[in-house]
């Protein structure tokens, strides 16, 4: 739902909206992991035997109020709000392979999570447009709730980011150009460790900056790339046993990404509206 009006003669506009969501997940495991031992050279390949299967599910039920604003000051100048109310739940099962319920489940938690944003944007020049932001955050941290034991504390992450740049068009808005920088930092991150077993690693601590560009050399197509830095590492996570991860990056996470692609969209007006991009 979009309102446009005005609050003491400014120009605003107030956009509001409702989500909801459901996910039923299903997800069937290995319940027998058989032992065997065997020579280095010359070993008999055999089999491991029947596969026996355990299962495991989750339901995530999510509602969602979001509420979005931008006051134009001047002109030129923007100030733009957001905020998010958004209670959702989990139930979580384990069945063995026998079919009987496993100690500890099954169980349900809640959370009720008020995040938000603010920023501004500010057209300095004709086609040239500052703008920064502060914004809040909030997921269900682990990668994979199934690693976690019903005795450990599932809690929410919270996150927080800084974002600021500059975005111009150029050659009568047919091409484009955005550099931005970044700081986010996430509370109450869960880490894999020892396989199947996750920890609390505390912080992620993630700085960098993206460059990105886009030209449309006939009106049909479209050429598009960017680049982005990203220096990430792991804070405040000291182990139970000492010792600590802090200062170091987290698994999978590369220090650069390079995306490029093109499109070329059919304007005849004997075609459908199709486009083909790489």
């Amino acid at each position: 739902l979009t309102w446009n009006g005005s609050i003491f003669g400014l120009a605003n506009r107030l956009v509001g909206s409702v989500e909801s969501s459901h996910t039923d997940f299903t997800r069937p495991g290995a319940a027998n992991f058989p032992g065997e031992s065997v020579p280095l050279v010359g070993f008999d390949r055999g089999t491991y035997g029947i596969l026996t299967t355990q299962l495991q599910t989750a339901t995530i039920d999510s509602v969602a109020i979001n509420l979005e604003d931008r006051l134009r000051i001047t002109d030129t100048f923007a100030l733009v709000g957001g905020l998010r109310y958004n209670p959702f739940s989990l139930d979580r099962n384990s069945i063995d392979a026998n079919g009987v319920v496993k100690s500890g489940f099954p169980y349900s938690t809640s959370w009720q999570p008020v995040t938000g944003r603010i920023g501004y944007t500010w057209e300095a020049l004709p086609g040239t447009t500052f703008y920064s932001q502060y914004a809040t955050a909030s997921d269900i941290s682990a990668d994979s709730i199934f690693l976690l034991s019903p005795t450990q504390n599932l809690t929410l992450s919270d996150s927080r980011s800084y974002e600021t740049g500059v975005k111009q068009l150029l050659w009568n808005g047919r091409a484009e150009w955005t550099f931005s920088a970044f700081d986010i930092e996430r509370n109450n991150v869960y880490s894999a460790q020892a396989g199947q077993q996750l920890n609390l690693a505390g912080k992620v601590k993630s700085q960098g900056i993206e460059i990105a560009a886009a030209v449309r050399p006939t009106p049909e197509s479209r050429l598009w790339s960017n680049v982005a830095y990203v220096r990430a590492r792991y804070a405040d996570y000291d182990l139970a046993g000492g010792g600590s991860f802090s200062g170091n990056t987290p698994p999978n996470i590369p220090a650069l990404i390079v995306n490029g692609g093109g499109s070329y969209r059919f304007l005849n007006p004997g075609w459908w509206p199709v486009e083909l991009g790489f």
